[in-house]
């Protein structure tokens, strides 16, 4: 969906054409050794390690005179981070960004315009494209997708085989059915849910809660005249997926001591929950034991019949507006393009890779890799505004107290209009 609130189209032209202008004026190769920073968002020991060891080597034997450093940040606490530095004029020379990030760093001037340099880049042709546009904004280029977080049904296929259940679920009801058969308790709680629904420390529930409602038909936001949008949430569509998602919690199928924390196992990857909407990250998380017991396969739809609907997330790589070093910076982000980085890289955090050339390639031709590519086609990108990172922290809120049941389904649709109404005007 297309984003509707913008700072003014001739600030963000000037500031995009004023920053372009250096390009021009700054040569590829410093005369004198240059240090670029990387914030590398999310990254697990795993990423770590390989880019210590690997990823920034392989780059500065490849580029001598740039050097890089890099640190990381937890996804929970990375836009706070990263617009408070912005602000700070202390940001890193390249960063990766989320999939809500883009905008409003652009109202802050924060991010480099790309427009010129994408367009003479032979890889941009190569990328997801719709991926690809949801780095732009206002028509200028400013961020790249490298990491596509493609959701699907994720199934324990031990624990579906003890309840007696012999395929995967494919729509609202069957996926409750199951969870019914598969949640264990003891004593009254439950110690293994039946699904699990992303209740965590940052956005998990609104993210939960737009699946749900484009599974039923509907949308968080609808496109009007002037550049504006409207809130959508409150129609039978988001009705609908409200009370479904509030009944795993009424039925006790799912619990609310089951979060999750940073880059911490998801309760699936623990062996703490049957089923969950997520990614193959999940895989990567999960003890060698627990991770051979997981199947991926389509999101789901809201009846029988319907065409499955899921959900995807575009992370992307952006360059500070006031780098010193420009070019610099973006050789480092090309660089991370190079088959085997993307693909190693985006493999250990479970992202589907941007590149459809490394579909038809190992790993992403098989497995739990091909199961993500292949649910691309079901995927919709998470809408995105200008408001967006208070527009996701208002809707987990409501979201939260309705599973906790201290809202109405009804009340809370009312309050989520009148909160987020005026974020998109």
């Amino acid at each position: 969906m297309g984003a509707k609130m913008r700072a003014p189209a001739t600030l963000l032209t000037a500031t995009a054409a004023l920053l372009a202008s250096t390009i021009a004026a700054t040569p590829a190769h410093a005369a004198q050794p240059v240090t670029i920073t990387f914030l590398n968002t999310g990254a697990n020991p795993q990423v770590i390690e390989y880019f210590d060891r690997t990823v920034i080597p392989g780059f500065e034997r490849s580029h001598p005179g740039i050097s890089v450093q890099m640190s990381t940040v937890d996804w929970g606490d990375s836009f706070t981070k990263i617009q408070t530095a912005v602000v700070a004029g202390t940001a890193d020379d390249v960063f990766l960004m989320g999939n809500i990030f883009l905008p409003v760093l652009v109202s802050k001037h924060g991010l480099y315009p790309l427009t010129k340099l994408v367009a003479k880049w032979p890889v941009a042709r190569q990328l997801n494209q719709p991926a690809l546009h949801a780095g732009a904004w206002d028509n200028v280029q400013y961020g790249v997708p490298v990491q596509l977080d493609v959701r699907g049904l994720i199934y324990n296929k031990t624990m579906f085989k003890q309840a007696g259940i012999s395929a995967a679920p494919t729509d609202w009801a069957q996926y409750q059915a199951d969870a019914t058969k598969l949640v264990q308790k003891s004593g009254g709680q439950v110690k293994v849910e039946g699904a699990d629904w992303a209740i965590d420390n940052s956005v998990g529930l609104a993210q939960t809660f737009n699946l749900l409602i484009s599974e039923a038909g509907g949308q968080l936001f609808r496109n009007g005249k002037g550049g504006r949008a409207t809130f959508t949430g409150d129609s039978p569509a988001g009705t609908r997926a409200l009370e479904y998602l509030q009944s795993f919690y009424k039925q006790g199928l799912s619990s609310t001591s089951f979060v999750d924390v940073g880059s911490t196992p998801t309760p699936v990857a623990l062996g703490e929950a049957a089923m969950e909407m997520n990614n193959a990250a999940s895989f990567s998380q999960a003890s060698p034991a627990v991770a051979k017991q997981l199947v991926m396969t389509a999101p789901l739809s809201a009846g029988p019949g319907a065409k499955p609907v899921g959900q995807e997330f575009v992370n992307k790589l952006g360059i500070y507006a006031r780098t010193k070093h420009p070019l610099q910076a973006w050789a480092f982000v090309k660089y991370l393009y190079t088959p085997s980085v993307l693909s190693h890289w985006d493999q250990m955090l479970g992202e589907a890779p941007p590149l459809a050339s490394l579909a038809d390639q190992a790993p992403w031709n098989k497995g739990v890799f091909h199961a993500m590519v292949e649910n691309e086609q079901y995927a919709k990108v998470f809408p995105v505004e200008l408001q967006s990172t208070t527009i996701d922290e208002d809707l987990t809120r409501v979201v939260q107290a309705v599973i906790y049941q201290k809202t109405p389904v009804a009340a809370a649709l009312s309050e989520m209009k009148s909160m987020l109404t005026p974020l998109l005007k």
